[in-house]
């Protein structure tokens, strides 16, 4: 177990150890979704004239409208009566709604995906803290595939994560688990179109059976896809299944899931976020920088911004009489005026088993050094920090420091690679033989 993962110091499974066909079968449901989250988002844009709806336009007879703003909607699917199968991955789905969100991000795809991307339990930890102030545990239960080089953000993931009420609710609402099949990456459709998409659907493993009371087991289904536009922004699709138990979506049942949806259009700010950290670790990792610069300058310069150059009347002193970080740009080190440093502010990891599993870190940045870190490419991060990740498994046990772990030793792990099957064709095909399926997407 990696530091700081588990519920309450432990995590109540036997370790897993995935054979091929379990993994195949992981593979298959990833897939099925997919298809289905492209098959719902191509019929949203087919309309007379092959111009794609407006986010907050969209067609009134199969959807129902219950929430807009400038860049995003959220809707319900109509009911027009008689119980439907959906074909609902995981048992015991009574009667499911189907609610979509649309929008549009003033982002590239990198960064959306980047923002995103869980390749961790730490990652969704981290995620689920910066977009809604929450803290979730849980662990990485198995890991199926993880980044390449054409894909930095491929991920296919079984986790576990348990979501508890702070008190005094706790009292009254139980605390819910939830067994999930997680999925992301970039596919290239055969119209050249890049489209990210973030997968979760429930995971049904003998291995991994319900716990027992108070803990009840939740579901939780979504696919979201994430379309790579000409003007550099990005299209949102994002399809959510909701268990009802027969009762209507209320209107704070629908206040709960904008609040919870509009989290997906923070990607920009987690982007930077990543970023500004990656720099901070990456250029600032020998502690002897920062005493270098100001040891190569007069302590007169000690008064003067370093952008400026106007005089700094006051600053706080850290160890050794340095300027302290709330003075000094976090990634430069120059010495900073008020009027030229900018505050940013991120979650980490405490890697603690007690407490709060994330705090927030707060440091100043220079406005070069910030335009510098929002130039830098997402992708070639994401890739870097998986390097970094994989380089830590020669001296850290951590499941979070190797490609795959949750598998069979001796199982022959099947090839993994979305963006290949959907790369040539959008034709249908079964997944009942692989071979067959291969044969329709290189048509």
């Amino acid at each position: 177990m990696n530091p700081g993962e588990g519920y309450r110091g432990r995590i109540p499974f036997r370790p897993l150890q995935l054979n091929f066909e379990e993994q195949e079968r992981c593979q298959e449901l990833t897939l099925q979704l997919l298809d289905r989250t492209l098959r719902s988002y191509d019929e949203r844009d087919a309309t007379t004239n092959g111009t794609p709806r407006h986010h907050s336009n969209l067609d009134s007879a199969v959807w129902k409208r219950h929430k807009t703003q400038d860049n995003a909607s959220l809707y319900s699917e109509r009911d027009h009566g008689g119980r439907r199968d959906l074909h609902m991955p995981g048992d015991n789905w009574q009667n499911p709604a189907v609610l979509l969100a649309v929008g549009n991000i003033q982002a590239g795809l990198d960064d959306v995906m980047f923002g995103l991307t869980t390749q961790t339990f730490g990652d969704m930890r981290v995620r689920a803290a910066s977009i809604a102030s929450h803290d979730v545990s849980g662990a990485t239960l198995a890991k199926l595939s993880g980044p390449t080089k054409e894909d930095p953000f491929l991920s296919l993931s079984i986790m576990w994560m348990v979501g508890e009420q702070g008190w005094p609710l706790s009292m009254i609402v139980r605390p819910r688990d939830f067994i999930i099949l997680s999925a992301s990456g970039i596919i290239t459709r055969a119209s050249g179109d890049r489209i990210g998409y973030d997968l979760v659907q429930p995971a049904q493993l003998p291995q991994l059976p319900d716990l027992q009371k108070p803990m009840t087991r939740g579901k939780l289904l979504y696919g979201a896809l994430y379309r790579e536009l000409e003007d550099g922004t990005v299209d949102v699709y994002i399809q959510l299944y909701v268990e009802t138990m027969g009762h209507i979506l209320d209107t704070i049942v629908m206040n709960a899931m904008w609040i919870a949806v509009l989290g997906f259009w923070e990607a920009p700010r987690l982007s930077m976020e990543k970023k500004l950290q990656w720099c901070i670790l990456n250029g600032m990792k020998d502690p002897s920088n920062r005493q270098k610069r100001v040891v190569t300058s007069t302590w007169a310069d000690l008064s003067f911004c370093g952008v400026c150059e106007d005089k700094i009347r006051r600053f706080s002193r850290g160890r050794g009489g340095l300027p302290s970080a709330s003075n000094t740009c976090a990634v430069c080190a120059t010495l900073l005026c008020s009027k030229c440093r900018a505050k940013r502010s991120f979650k980490v990891l405490t890697g603690r088993s007690k407490g709060a599993p994330t705090r927030s870190v707060h440091v100043v940045v220079c406005l070069s050094c910030l335009s510098f870190v929002r130039q830098q490419c997402a992708a070639e991060i994401a890739w870097q920090q998986n390097q970094q990740r994989l380089m830590q498994s020669t001296s850290d046990s951590a499941d979070s420091s190797r490609p795959t772990w949750g598998l069979l030793d001796d199982a022959i792990t099947p090839s993994w690679s979305p963006g290949w099957y959907f790369s040539i064709s959008e034709a249908s095909f079964t997944f009942s033989d692989r071979a067959d399926a291969r044969s329709t997407y290189s048509a």
